[in-house]
């Protein structure tokens, strides 16, 4: 069984990971290189292979850079298409007025940064608990 049919047959969107990818490229205006770059790759031949191979699928650690670097990007659109592309907007948090620490002056930048990769991290996470649930359902195993 392909991996298309198997998506068919999960009810899962029949784009490929190389479609999302080419997506993200176009909306962040970027090419196989600099999207490489960004990625540290050191080339760009996996990327190309992605995008050009609707079969070829992807490891967890480029899964993984991708949503660490788009952190915008909805961790289960861009794991198996179910869902919007990108995470909904969320309501901007009260800046806080007082700043003790001196020697930190971005230190609110960056506790938010952090709590926004862990969220993302979760919702890898759920997004693979969910896929892989799915498939033990398809395996018959549960």
């Amino acid at each position: 069984m392909t991996k298309k049919e198997m998506d068919v047959e999960l009810n899962l969107p029949v784009q490929s990971i190389g479609e999302r990818v080419r997506e993200i490229m176009e909306l962040k205006r970027l090419n196989m290189n600099s999207l490489s770059n960004l990625l540290r790759l050191k080339s760009n031949s996996i990327i190309t292979r992605i995008v050009n191979d609707p079969e070829r699928g992807m490891s967890l650690e480029l899964i993984q850079r991708f949503l660490v670097e788009f952190g915008e990007i909805n961790p289960d659109w861009f794991i198996t298409g179910r869902g919007e592309m990108l995470k909904p907007v969320p309501e901007k948090k009260p800046e806080v007025q007082e700043k003790t620490c001196q020697e930190c002056p971005r230190k609110d930048e960056k506790i938010l940064h952090l709590q926004d990769l862990l969220k993302t991290k979760e919702e890898v996470i759920e997004a693979k608990d969910a896929l892989i649930a799915a498939l033990q359902q398809k395996a018959g195993l549960i």
